[in-house]
């Protein structure tokens, strides 16, 4: 019986664009995210109808998460193209940002207007799962595409 060979060395290659730098397609997932905004905006007013009084609430959650979509995009584009393991932490703050100043823009919007509570934060929460969606999505296909290599 034979003892397997085990190598001590790693592997030659990683992954794909492991190791040269990318640059993440901005403006791909800032028109993507709006675009996906606007159908959120569009669903919310179509049940908006059917709610009284929450007519306006779907506009108010889509101008809260798009103040946190304006603030993650504005720090992701901060930083020069890098390797897509150092993105890797980068897209994950830039999503708690997104989170963080979408909901403390929520939070002002429902104490100062006062919409209508559940179609409110149902259109908040939809807003920002589309948007985390999306970004999952087109980053995803940037660190594993080879068209994007700055």
């Amino acid at each position: 019986m034979t003892t397997p060979m085990i190598s001590t060395h790693a592997p030659t290659h990683a992954g794909p664009r492991a190791d040269r730098a990318i640059r993440l397609p901005l403006i791909r997932l800032a028109a993507r995210c709006v675009l996906v905004l606007a159908v959120v905006l569009g669903v919310s007013q179509v049940v908006g109808l059917a709610v009284a009084g929450a007519s306006l609430a779907g506009l108010y959650a889509c101008g809260a998460v798009a103040a946190g979509l304006v603030a993650s995009l504005g720090f992701l584009s901060s930083f020069s193209p890098r390797s897509a393991f150092r993105w890797a932490g980068l897209v994950l703050a830039a999503q708690v940002i997104r989170m963080v100043v979408a909901l403390g823009a929520a939070a002002s919007i429902a104490g100062g207007v006062s919409p209508a509570r559940v179609p409110f934060w149902a259109c908040v929460l939809a807003g920002l799962l589309a948007v985390l969606a999306v970004e999952v999505v087109i980053v995803r296909a940037a660190m594993l595409d080879d068209k994007g290599a700055a």
